[in-house]
């Protein structure tokens, strides 16, 4: 799909839902389309569009809301847009929608004394921490290494020691059911089963000093209908 320069993501989403619309209408025509209007042509091209749809739209911080105001920007990389924060505080910046079973991937760039992190299923905006989120952490040089980089805070340790400081690197979090996996660059560092938090808020943090970017955030609804993942990505704040 080619990029749309300078449209927001719910009109680059009408105007594929529009186009959908028209082409399933030309194909109802015969024995295969008699699935009416928003038969099987519809269903499978609307979940291509919306499987592991961007969560960032690489220009603007739709969709998030800041802990701190201003303590996020957006700024232009090599590969495409990236979030920043290296303000003072310490600050969040939290999903305005709710999730619950999904895939989540992004790639991340810290300083080894940064105390980034993933937090996920967060009951409320107003409450993130480790005990009303799950934290899936980023901070190679924790005071306490069973807490560090891949970690499941107050939950698991990482089971492998994956260096990150100063460098891209990948995180993807896989949330089902009762089930929490984390992975740094491909190798998985910790897994949970526990059913505290079914669904919540998703928080990008930086704390203490030093630089945090995150780039290429990326989630895959996990057995939501069409229709809702559809509008989800429309409304980010109306789950």
């Amino acid at each position: 799909m080619a990029k749309c320069v300078g449209l927001s993501k719910p009109v680059v989403a009408l105007v594929f839902l529009s186009a959908m619309l028209t082409g399933c209408q030309s194909m109802n025509t015969g024995e295969e389309g008699r699935g009416g209007l928003f038969g099987t042509g519809f269903a499978a091209g609307l979940d291509d569009f919306l499987s592991e749809r961007p969560f960032f739209d690489g220009a603007t911080l739709d969709g998030w809301s800041q802990s701190v105001d201003g303590s996020w920007r957006v700024e232009e990389g090599d590969e495409g847009g990236m979030i920043v924060s290296d303000s003072d505080a310490d600050t969040l910046l939290i999903s305005q929608g709710r999730y619950g079973d999904f895939r989540l991937s992004l790639e991340f760039h810290v300083g080894s004394f940064v105390n980034s992190g993933v937090l996920i299923r967060c009951t409320s905006p107003e409450k993130i921490s480790p005990i009303e989120c799950y934290e899936l952490n980023i901070w190679d040089d924790h005071d306490n290494q069973d807490f560090r980089t891949g970690a499941i805070v107050t939950h698991k340790s990482p089971s492998v020691r994956v260096n990150t400081a100063g460098r891209w690197s990948r995180m993807d979090i896989h949330a089902e059911g009762d089930l929490i996996r984390v992975s740094i660059n491909g190798v998985e560092t910790a897994s949970l089963i526990d059913d505290t938090h079914r669904e919540g808020h998703i928080a990008l943090q930086r704390f203490k000093d030093g630089k945090a970017q995150f780039r290429k955030i990326k989630l895959e609804p996990i057995g939501m209908s069409w229709w809702d993942s559809f509008r989800t990505t429309l409304f980010p704040g109306s789950s």
